[in-house]
This record gives structure tokens, C-alpha cells and sequence, in this order.
């Protein structure tokens, strides 16, 4: 993951990110789909994973979070309530 980060290669780094995580999406019966932080400021990237996960045959709403940077802070602070 790293190493495709740094390289720069949104679109591999977005396949990579679909690959690991729609398993996820299945075993825990996601609802909704939703990024958030640095990431999704990357050109392309969730235009991409979102792209790569309905190619795996995702059928719930992929968003983008509304706290765009703040979303591990807010995430973090909430699990302390």
C-alpha cells in the first residue's frame, strides 16, 4: 500500500484498496461505502476505487465523507464517548 501511495499510481493504488476491502464489505454486510481523509484528494482515486469495487459486484452507495481530512481525528474522538 505504501509503496503504490508514494508512487503515485492512483489507479493501482485504487485497485489494490478494492481488493482488500470488498471482503471486508461482504463479510460485515455494509449498508454504505464511504471514504474519507487524504486519500480521496488524490486525482482519479475515487472515481477509480468506486470504479473497482462495482467491478467486483458492489451494490451499496459508495460516498465520500463530508469530514474529508478530519475523518480519522472525528473517528478516533468518537470511540472515547
Amino acid at each position: 500500500f505504501q509503496h503504490l501511495r508514494d508512487k503515485g499510481d492512483n489507479a493501482t493504488l485504487a485497485a489494490l484498496v478494492a481488493v482488500k476491502l470488498y471482503p471486508l464489505v461482504i463479510r460485515y454486510r455494509a449498508d454504505v461505502i464511504v471514504f474519507g481523509g487524504g486519500i480521496i484528494e488524490r486525482p482519479g482515486f475515487f472515481e477509480n476505487v468506486k470504479a473497482e469495487l462495482k467491478k467486483r459486484g458492489a451494490r451499496q452507495p459508495i460516498r465520500r465523507s463530508g469530514l474529508e481530512r478530519n475523518a480519522a481525528a472525528v473517528g478516533a474522538a468518537m470511540l472515547f464517548q
